[in-house]
């Protein structure tokens, strides 16, 4: 059994915002339909993309007019072309990484972001073979925090759930530890805040990527 660190990546490992607002807004644009206000796709992210185009929808398209599935291929269509735009990893992750790597933690990415898209996102700021597995949403899989996902993820590369962590911004990343029992850091950079982690039951937060390692350290001591 293998004691790995699984992180999410949006929110967690990259600062993903830009992209995912220019996509979103020029799916939007598409259909006629008004742009909808970053502060608002913070609020929406976190549940993959089809999550993201049906709130979006809801939040402007109130005659609903537009046809989900259609909507959601011209959203793929346009974020395969901006996912790499405005990204920025956040400070200390990547040195972070190493650190715990060092210490003899696998590293892992689980992301609702299509697969596709979080390979490319990944290797743009961490380089290839940074992680020892990514795992984006494949066609007619599951999406976080589905239990199949994670005990499939766990099962599949021989983790030990007790002996790992996961690490994530949200509430579908509390979630999703809980789906196995890991432990949860829930990070205070990424799309959600502090008094909605709290809520959501993470019993460790990190302010930046010194308290990640610390909190990780100690509860492994």
């Amino acid at each position: 059994m293998r004691k790995s660190i699984i992180f999410d990546l949006d929110g967690t490992l990259v600062y993903t915002l830009p992209s995912l607002v220019k996509s979103g807004n020029e799916m939007l644009q598409h259909y006629g339909l008004p742009a909808v206000e970053a502060e608002l796709y913070r609020t929406f992210l976190g549940n993959g993309s089809r999550m993201l185009v049906r709130r979006l929808l809801q939040q402007v398209d109130a005659d609903k007019k537009v046809p989900e599935d259609e909507a959601l291929a011209v959203y793929l269509e346009a974020y395969e072309k901006n996912c790499l735009y405005g990204l920025e990893a956040y400070e200390g992750m990547p040195e972070a990484c190493e650190q715990l790597a060092t210490e003899g933690y696998s590293l892992v990415v689980l992301t609702n972001k299509p697969h596709p898209m979080a390979v490319r996102v990944i290797e743009s700021l961490y380089g290839t073979g940074f992680f020892d597995h990514i795992l984006g949403q494949k066609v007619n899989a599951p999406v976080k925090p589905d239990k199949r996902l994670m005990q499939g993820l766990v099962d599949d590369l021989g983790i030990d759930p007790e002996e790992s962590f996961f690490v994530g911004d949200s509430e579908v990343d509390i979630a999703t530890a809980a789906q196995v029992n890991m432990p949860v850091v829930a990070v205070l950079w990424g799309y959600r805040s502090r008094e909605q982690l709290e809520a959501a039951g993470s019993p460790y937060l990190a302010a930046n990527a010194r308290d990640l390692l610390q909190i990780i350290f100690d509860k492994s001591v």
